[in-house]
């Protein structure tokens, strides 16, 4: 009996040993873990810390293995504070960025240094960024923001929280510590919320919690300290891809002609087809009966260069680069004009804007390039038509890319479309459009009703003139027989805002009625596909959608048009857009609702399904649906966090001066 009692008492002290012993923190825990309390120390040792790009742990501690190398810092409230950081940098001083403010230099150092800035933390994310130059070895210890705490902290001391997306994940989370660990589990199957909330505590002798993660459906599971503190010391959640949608899928049947026509800041809610009462696009309706209308078609940019390259490439914003004003499309992303005419196609470009020239980058793969570029004073006959009826006799297979500015801001549309739904007293404020328009907007000064009218009747008189030069277009198809064979989509850049928030037009904002846009696919008739689709798609499915058709498959950030075409109903889709700034406001949509994030700020709002334009949410409203929009977000931009970040500039001297005019019109530069 005693040596029973001896054998398992050292069983229990060699158990208790193994299970209670000290487990290191977890040092992968990824940016997309959301926490409810400031972030003060990133270091190896730490376990909480957010690697966002460009580094390594190497020997206990970070180093750059990129040129532009960041970490991230949550803090949940706006306020100045001094970030001192332990490195050391062989080679050349290293320029630091809080949040792309330049504030100073970490100085050249071979041996373990301390360097200290004084900055402004936002509420919400903080990028710090230190760039390089590439032979430069840069080695971070430790950045601490604030006073350095009296202990280590945990994970999740007492009352604190950690919010973990779900969607499409598998694996574990593993918490060690003492205490009680509240979990609530919230899942939106097909849009309908389910949740359920339960208590953990460790075990007697393990001292161990551990989740599993195993269903594909949008969702989060949040983890509070509800007594006591944890560690997270496992993290083994992948993401697994979503399941190919099933059936099959459509093919090319040889190599057909293929069209894209671009209307410029054409909004969907203002065309026919899309359930507008005013007769704006008689020839846009007609063709969409011969085609596939997708209903929620977004925008991944709500400016034109940046929109324009995705399309282009199927690659969004953060891939391709051009994110700002003064970035243009590298030459060495693949395009769809590059793609087709390696395949023998006879590739073209038409284009009435400097946003989409030779010179941004978008004339690559392209045998005859149409510029129609000039200052934008008033809206006049472009020759679009004319010269692309005569294109047409080249011999095939045929592919052009036709871009309108109409119904762009600020435009007067030629006669007899000038008066189409406004009277002849309107034409002094709307013939001033160009100069007094402009000012108005800069100075920021509130616009009446009959202004706003007077604007909106402008430009829906604008969009009918594009109906009616597209008519021509698709004529000329026909007249060929080419039209019924031909695939030919019809879209925007970017929608535009008309005062419903009291802002006008695009760019730096991101709401819906800036990012929805017009798309309608006509594929060649013995495809036999027509109709409306409901599901959320993106342009940047233009260019996957074509190799899906071709039978080819290449990795690109952007999902085939042709799985929503194949999902009954609406998906969990969701769709990004962002505004032209390096951390600036993303558009997200997803279902019925919509959200505007801006990283910078650290703030969010959501929006409602409603017509005709996405109405606000209050706060403290839907916080299940705020968060899920802030994990499924943060996976999203996570695709991106060891992408090269070097985006090819724009050299202004170098733009022919029609160019530059046509910029400087359209208010893109000064």
């Amino acid at each position: 009996m005693r040596r029973a009692c001896a054998a398992f008492a050292i069983a229990s002290i060699l158990l208790g040993a193994y299970g209670c012993g000290s487990r290191a923190p977890s040092r992968d825990l990824p940016a997309t873990f959301v926490w409810t309390e400031d972030q003060s120390v990133i270091d190896p040792a730490s376990g909480r810390n957010n690697i966002w790009g460009g580094f390594e742990v190497k020997d206990g501690a970070f180093t750059a293995v990129r040129n532009t190398a960041r970490f991230i810092l949550w803090r949940t409230a706006a306020a100045e504070t001094r970030i001192s950081i332990e490195y050391a940098l062989r080679g050349n001083p290293c320029r630091l960025l809080v949040n792309r403010a330049a504030v100073g230099e970490l100085a050249t150092s071979p041996r373990r240094a301390a360097a200290g800035f004084s900055v402004r933390l936002n509420a919400g994310f903080n990028f710090l960024e230190f760039e390089k130059t590439t032979n430069d070895v840069l080695t971070v210890h430790e950045v601490l923001a604030g006073p350095r705490e009296p202990r280590r902290r945990r994970h999740l001391e007492e009352g604190e929280s950690l919010t973990v997306g779900t969607e499409w994940a598998s694996g574990r989370l593993e918490f060690r510590g003492r205490g009680v660990l509240g979990i609530t589990e919230v899942l939106f199957h097909e849009g309908r919320r389910t949740a359920r909330t339960f208590d953990r505590k460790p075990g007697l002798l393990s001292r161990r919690i551990v989740h599993a993660f195993d269903d594909p459906s949008p969702g989060f599971v949040t983890f509070a300290a509800r007594s006591g503190s944890f560690d997270v010391v496992e993290n083994s959640i992948v993401r697994t891809p979503a399941a190919p949608f099933p059936g099959t899928v459509p093919r090319f049947t040889g190599s057909p002609d293929v069209f894209i026509l671009l209307i410029d800041a054409c909004r969907p809610d203002h065309l026919g087809v899309y359930g507008y009462a005013r007769p704006t696009s008689p020839n846009l309706d007609r063709f969409a009966a011969d085609a596939v209308v997708f209903e929620n078609a977004y925008a991944n940019a709500s400016f034109t260069r940046s929109s324009v390259a995705t399309l282009f490439t199927g690659l969004y914003p953060e891939s391709h680069k051009v994110r700002i004003l003064m970035n243009k499309l590298s030459e060495e992303l693949p395009t769809i004009p590059v793609y087709l005419k390696g395949k023998g196609y006879r590739t073209s470009l038409f284009t009435a804007t400097g946003n989409v020239s030779m010179n941004m980058g978008f004339a690559r793969g392209v045998d005859d390039y149409f510029p129609h570029i000039g200052e934008w004073r008033r809206a006049e006959e472009r020759n679009l038509p004319r010269r692309f009826d005569g294109w047409l006799d080249r011999e095939g297979p045929l592919f052009s890319y036709v871009h309108f500015m109409e119904p762009h801001l600020p435009i007067v549309p030629p006669s007899p479309f000038l008066d189409m739904f406004s009277a002849p007293k309107d034409r002094a404020f709307v013939h001033g459009v160009l100069e007094e328009f402009q000012k108005k907007i800069n100075a920021e000064r509130s616009f009446g009703p009959e202004e706003v009218r007077a604007v909106v009747d402008n430009y829906d008189a604008a969009v009918a003139y594009v109906d009616g030069e597209l008519g021509k277009l698709m004529k000329s198809l026909k007249d060929r027989g080419i039209y019924d064979e031909s695939l030919i989509i019809v879209l925007s850049d970017h929608g535009e805002s008309l005062y419903e928030r009291a802002y006008w037009g695009h760019g730096s904002k991101v709401y819906e009625e800036t990012a929805r846009v017009p798309l309608i696919v006509k594929f060649p008739a013995s495809m036999g596909l027509k109709g409306r689709v409901e599901a959320v798609v993106e342009l940047a499915g233009a260019f996957p959608t074509l190799l899906d058709l071709f039978g080819q498959e290449v990795g690109l950030d952007g999902k085939s048009w042709l799985q929503a075409i194949a999902a009954v109903g609406p998906d969990d889709a969701m769709a990004v857009a962002r505004s032209f700034s390096n951390v600036g406001d993303f558009g997200l949509r997803w279902r019925d609702r919509y959200a505007v994030v801006n990283l910078a700020s650290g703030t969010d709002t959501l929006y409602g399904r409603a017509k005709p334009v996405f109405t606000e949410i209050g706060a403290g409203e839907e916080d299940d649906v705020r968060l899920l929009f802030k994990v499924r977000f943060l996976e999203w931009l996570g695709r991106f966090a060891e992408a090269d970040d070097r985006p090819v500039p724009i050299d202004l001297r170098t733009l022919p001066k029609n160019e530059l005019e046509n910029l400087r019109s359209l208010g893109y530069i000064k």
